[in-house]
Order: structure tokens, then C-alpha cells, then sequence
């Protein structure tokens, strides 16, 4: 973990959601209308909307801790939908592991999660004997989300139980510029930020390193700009991308303006990847110069940022099945867009995608 670190405990935070109808049923509404489903009617840490609701005010979670002992928090997004901000009030956190692998450590305040990602972070308690609220809530530039915030307390031993937790100040829901601060802690040798207009369905621009392939590359416009209409269609239709077993990929996924922005979840199903980029805008050639190859983060997900792209990179060493990049947009299952990567050794065959059946 951390060199010369002792811990005295170890700390669990699952933020979840809770919706007042059976959850089944509004992902059945939705595949009958259409449409979106239903907005959560409230967040939860460890099962317990937190303090702001009356049904849960008793029973909100409370984590107890020594002062000056340091503790380990493992922090888990299983929001079905939603990036979630998570801080904990007058306290920094050392981030020392994302998606069950170490990365160079770093210091923040808060923390941003994408749809079921983990994150491992150091917390010293380190303030006076009190009480703390930690808090999770939504990050999105849609206009129909949760706008609910759900709180945990860190709770001193020997503090006073009747004493009203402290506060923090909790981030607007589209505060891009919070979004990539965490980021920055281990990009900052690599981007240069590049601003465009805003960005939504993903293009994935596949390109082999070492292994040139013959790609077909999307269809090239301004993806963060006014795009017309008529490309606001896909085509319906499977293709797969045949790439040599133990070649170095990299995938760059551009967010476009097409429809609605967002900010996209991504991850490779039987990968684990590098991320060596991330910028705002239309990705170019020149955005890889600074791209950071000495200590790249490495992931399970990603997020695609609003108005922008992220390059990530991964050596295709897992051969006889095929691997499907898959965008968690909704949980509706016709909602999901997926490209097939197909790892060959020698003989090509029928191979259904790493990951649930995404077919109708």
C-alpha cells in the first residue's frame, strides 16, 4: 500500500441507490416507453439514505474511528447510472488503489466514481474529537437526475453523541472542472486541455501500435460541435475489429455533441488498460505528445469526459475469446453500445463477447 503506513482499521462505503418502486418494474416501464427510466428517489451509503430523510435519520451509517490512527476506505460506486462525487467533511484522502489495482498515490478532497468503479484511499483522522459527515452525490450534465444527496458519519470516539455532525460543501451536479481535478493528480505530465463545446455518443477510434491493421476509421467530424442531424442516425449492424494476439492497442473514445452531451463510463470486458490521455475537444495526432507513459494509471473503467476523449492503451494477450468495449448508458438493455475486438491466434472462429448477451 503506502510505505511506513500503519493502519488501525479498515472501512467499507458501497454507494448505492434506492428507488420507492420495485426496481424491475421501472426497467420494464422504460423498455415499454422507450424512454429513460425512472430517476432513483434516493442515494445510499451502506444501504441508508443518510440524515436528510426522516425514514433513515436513526439509522444512517456511522464509521467510528480513533484520532491520529489511519484507516483504509474501500469505496465502491454500485449507483446503477450515475458518476458519483464522494468527500468526506474537514478530511483528505490518499488514493492509493482504483479498481482493485495500485497506482501512484495522491492526495485529494474528493473523490469521482464512475458507474461500479472502486477506489482504495488512505484517511487519517487527524481532526479534532468530533463528528464528520462523508457524502455522496451526482455528477451528470443531464437536466434528469437524483437530486438527492445521501451522508455517512466518521464519528470520533469520544465525541459528543448528541453534537450536530460537521458539514462540507457539496459540488454543483455539473461541475466538470471537480470532475478532472481528481485526474490531474496523475495526468498532469501528459495533457494538454483543449477546450471544445460538448460531447455525447462515442465514436472508438482503434488504431494497432505495433501490428498495423487495416481499420476502417469513423466517419471524421467536428464531434463536439453543432452536428447536423443526419448524423445523428447509426447504423444497425455488428463489425469486429481482428487484432494479432500480443498487440499493443490503443483506443482513443471520443465523446461527440450528438443528441444530448454526457460524460461516458467505459471499460473492455477481460481487460485491464492504461490510461495514457485526456483532453477536452476533438482528439488530434499532435494531442499524444504529451501523453504520460512513465507511470499511466491502470484501470478497469474510465470516463469518457463531457467534451472530451480519453486514450487508453492495452497489450491483446488474452486469446480465444473476443473482448466487447461497452458503454453503460442506461440500464435499458437496447441502450447499450458495444465494438467487438477480436484477439486471433492463428484460426479465426465463431466467439461470442466477454460479458452478458447485449442482443435483443
Amino acid at each position: 500500500m503506502v510505505p511506513n503506513v500503519v493502519q488501525k482499521g479498515e472501512v467499507i462505503a458501497i454507494d448505492g441507490e434506492w428507488w420507492n418502486s420495485d426496481p424491475i418494474k421501472v426497467e420494464a416501464e422504460a423498455k415499454l416507453s422507450g424512454g429513460a427510466p425512472n430517476v432513483s428517489d434516493a442515494f445510499t451509503i451502506n444501504g441508508q439514505p443518510g440524515g436528510s430523510y426522516n425514514c433513515s435519520k436513526s439509522g444512517t451509517t456511522n464509521f467510528s474511528v480513533e484520532q491520529g490512527k489511519n484507516y483504509l476506505l474501500r469505496i465502491v460506486n454500485a449507483a446503477v447510472n450515475n458518476h458519483l462525487f464522494f468527500k468526506v467533511a474537514s478530511h483528505n484522502l490518499t488514493v492509493v488503489a482504483v479498481d482493485a489495482s495500485y497506482t501512484k498515490p495522491y492526495t485529494t478532497d474528493i473523490l469521482v466514481l464512475s458507474s461500479g468503479q472502486t477506489a482504495d484511499v488512505l484517511l487519517t483522522a487527524n481532526q479534532a474529537e468530533a463528528k464528520y459527515y462523508m457524502t455522496a452525490s451526482v455528477y451528470t450534465t443531464q437536466g434528469f437526475y437524483d437530486k438527492t444527496n445521501t451522508t455517512a458519519i466518521l464519528n470520533y470516539v469520544g465525541s459528543n453523541s448528541s453534537a450536530t455532525p460537521i458539514g462540507l460543501n457539496i459540488p454543483e451536479f455539473n461541475d466538470t472542472a471537480t470532475l478532472v481535478k481528481p485526474c490531474e493528480a496523475w495526468l498532469r505530465r501528459s495533457i494538454q486541455w483543449t477546450y471544445g463545446h460538448s460531447s455525447s455518443l462515442l465514436l472508438q477510434h482503434i488504431r494497432c501500435l505495433y501490428h498495423r491493421l487495416s481499420f476502417t476509421s469513423p466517419v471524421e467530424f467536428n464531434y463536439t460541435g453543432d452536428v447536423p442531424n443526419t448524423l445523428w442516425a447509426p447504423i444497425c449492424g455488428t463489425k469486429v475489429k481482428v487484432i494479432e494476439y500480443n498487440a499493443t492497442v490503443q483506443v482513443v473514445f471520443q465523446g461527440t455533441n450528438i443528441f444530448q452531451s454526457d460524460n461516458h463510463p467505459m471499460h473492455i470486458h477481460g481487460y485491464d488498460f492504461y490510461i495514457v490521455g485526456e483532453g477536452f475537444g476533438n482528439y488530434n495526432e499532435s494531442d499524444h505528445n504529451p501523453f504520460n507513459l512513465v507511470y499511466p494509471p491502470l484501470r478497469n473503467t474510465v470516463g469518457v469526459p463531457v467534451n472530451g476523449w480519453v486514450a487508453i492503451r492495452f497489450k491483446a494477450d488474452s486469446p480465444e475469446f473476443s473482448c466487447s468495449i461497452q458503454k453503460f448508458y442506461k440500464f435499458v438493455k437496447f441502450d447499450d453500445v458495444a465494438t467487438t475486438l477480436d484477439v486471433s491466434k492463428g484460426v479465426l472462429a465463431e466467439r461470442v463477447p466477454v460479458g452478458r448477451d447485449i442482443g435483443g
